[in-house]
């Protein structure tokens, strides 16, 4: 195992935010920020990284006759090794240039206020995290299996987030408050930056900020011994030399356009009514492949390339306070969501068999929940 060269400036994580008030009174503001934000616990694969491989194991082949008997399924012969994975045959090793991931934000914003008690903002919001830390396989012709694992900064693992924001801002003092906004936005990706990734409907996959399959196609040259096999187990994964293979595209919770409106009606009698109304164009999907790994972890159409049907959420909530005395106040109160009781789609069987497509999951139906506090 290599060492890993990191040092203190690649911990640092500066932040800087500069504001211009364009008309000299306060109601016309210019933002601009940025920040690059560190991430310390990605190079925590490296305690994997060491002279025994975190999960060794031998795949085998069934290569004799059909039916077999007991017997014949204890003879060796019948079966022939296709795969191991240990320290000596699959040694690792780690990028002595590797760095912690890291993800650039940009900020460029436009308050204007507008009269006494009302604002208006217009935000561009841009992030990226490039050359992320990934296990990948290279060709190493002097190891009997022909390949090693590097940890690496992976030039095809990344993601990217873009927006364009307006928001509306403001009250009529005693009466109304106000939040109205449109957001359009796209999230894409070669992976999904949580924890795991789901590669059918009840089998998550370790794919995230740490190591996975990702990036695991070793390319080989023509005439190596074991081309043929690795070229047949690991196609459509990844790796260098063969970029991301359909993994990078619309993440599963992109939405390419939301609105939103959100406001509280102060009621005669000390009553509070409140709404709030919110429009989804519908999150990206796609079909996963079967992987000759095993589980559906292949992109033949790319990533994202399917969006879920549109859906809105209507939610209404009704609250009043009853004063007791010495200080008690009782709240009493319903909630009603999704007032129009849709039950649209919003996720699909993916996986490329004769379920794909089926409905996998439906917006919540409508229901009410009443609720009493006690204040004192």
């Amino acid at each position: 195992m290599s060492g890993q060269n990191s040092g203190v400036g690649d911990f640092l994580q500066p932040r800087a935010t500069v504001a211009f008030d364009l008309t000299g009174d306060g109601r016309n503001v210019l933002k601009f920020g940025y920040g690059m934000y560190s991430l310390p616990i990605s190079t925590q694969p490296l305690g994997f990284f060491n002279s025994n491989f975190a999960s060794s194991y031998r795949s085998y082949s069934w290569v004799g006759a059909e039916n077999p008997t007991e017997s014949q399924l204890k003879d060796p012969s019948n079966w022939v090794k296709i795969w191991e994975q240990s320290g000596a045959a699959t040694p690792e090793e780690a990028d002595p240039k590797l760095k912690p991931d890291k993800t650039n934000k940009f900020l460029l914003e436009f308050d204007r206020q507008l009269g006494k008690n009302w604002a208006l903002k217009f935000r561009g919001i841009y992030s990226y995290s490039h050359n992320l830390i990934e296990d990948i396989q290279l060709y190493a012709p002097e190891l009997d299996s022909e390949v090693k694992y590097l940890l690496t900064n992976f030039e095809s693992k990344k993601r990217d987030y873009r927006a364009l924001e307006v928001e509306l801002n403001g009250r009529i003092p005693g009466r109304l408050m106000l939040n109205a906004s449109y957001t359009w936005s796209q999230s894409k990706g070669a992976v999904p930056g949580n924890s795991i990734e789901l590669v059918n409907w009840d089998l998550p996959w370790w794919n995230g900020y740490g190591i996975s399959i990702f990036g695991d196609r070793p390319m080989m040259p023509e005439g190596a011994a074991n081309k043929e096999l690795y070229d047949y187990l690991f196609a459509g994964v990844g790796g260098r030399g063969f970029g991301d293979e359909g993994w990078y595209g619309f993440l599963p919770y992109s939405v390419d356009h939301i609105i939103k409106l959100s406001g509280t009606y102060f009621a005669p009698y000390g009553a509070y009514v409140s709404a709030n109304i919110e429009y989804l164009s519908g999150y990206h999907w796609d079909k996963k492949g079967l992987s000759n790994l095993g589980p559906y972890l292949l992109f033949p159409e790319g990533r994202g390339g399917r969006t879920t049907p549109p859906h809105m959420y209507i939610d209404i909530a009704l609250e009043k306070d009853f004063l007791l005395g010495r200080g008690l106040k009782l709240g009493l109160g319903v909630n009603a969501y999704n007032i129009l009781n849709s039950q649209r789609p919003v996720s699909f069987i993916q996986e490329d068999n004769s379920l794909f497509g089926q409905v996998w999951a439906r917006q919540l139906p409508r229901w009410t929940q009443i609720k009493a506090t006690l204040k004192f």
